[in-house]
């Protein structure tokens, strides 16, 4: 079975090609995966899923990085480590632009800069709210005419 999308679709010519949708999957086969592994991967993604902060994603990606550590899955891997760096972005501030994840992105780097940048968020948060609270501040007695 093809693992793109975009081969199972008819070809529509070369005019149209572009426009030809294609996603490739990762596999995650039953019958010669254990029961224990695919159920942990399974929980795994129920948990990104239902991930509400920073130390959630922690404790996911240390998770996937013991589980697929010697699997041999490279894509998978990468495919989960993309998308941990894709959930850590949504943490971040609004103000900050999202970056791109590396090209060789791991599991073990996601996890190191969860480690290293979560650390530092609380301030953040912290400083913003100062920062609104002052505004809020200014916009009122400027509202009370002081």
């Amino acid at each position: 079975m093809s693992r793109d999308m975009g081969e199972l679709i008819v070809s529509t010519g070369s005019a149209l090609a572009a426009y030809q949708p294609s996603q490739r999957y990762a596999v995650v086969d039953a019958r010669r995966t254990t029961v224990e592994y695919a159920g942990e991967l399974t929980r795994a993604v129920a948990l990104l899923e239902r991930s509400r902060s920073p130390a959630d994603l922690a404790r996911v990606a240390e998770r996937l990085a013991r589980l697929l550590g010697a699997s041999g899955q490279e894509d998978l891997r990468r495919a989960f480590a993309d998308w941990l760096w894709v959930l850590c972005t949504r943490l971040r501030s609004a103000e900050e632009s999202p970056p791109a994840p590396p090209p060789e992105l791991t599991l073990e780097e996601v996890r190191m800069t969860l480690e290293e940048r979560v650390a530092r968020w609380p301030d953040e948060w912290i400083h913003q709210g100062i920062e609104q609270g002052r505004k809020q501040g200014r916009q009122r007695g400027v509202a009370e005419g002081r």
